[in-house]
């Protein structure tokens, strides 16, 4: 009996864990657009230094970067500015 119980009170917390779960990933899913506009400003003013003073090497990885912004923004259906950079 105590083990049907525990098998029981086992499945409660492991619901209790998946609907956290679910509700850190929704907030986290809300909260991806505006992180990815902190990150395009940033790369913005990083390109501004880079493209004129930095290497190839350098430039590449600017535009690997936006790249990867288009495919997140892409891949989340988000849209936005730079979904044709990549």
């Amino acid at each position: 009996m105590a083990r049907c119980r525990r098998k029981v009170s086992n499945h409660a917390i492991d619901t209790g864990q998946v609907e956290a779960h679910k509700r850190a990933a929704a907030k986290a899913l809300a909260e991806l657009p505006a992180h990815l506009e902190i990150a395009e400003q940033e790369l913005a003013e990083i390109e501004a230094y880079i493209v004129p003073h930095g290497s190839d090497a350098d430039r590449a990885a600017i535009a690997d970067f936006h790249a990867q912004i288009a495919k997140t923004r892409k891949r989340f259906d988000l849209g936005g500015d730079a979904a044709g950079q990549a």
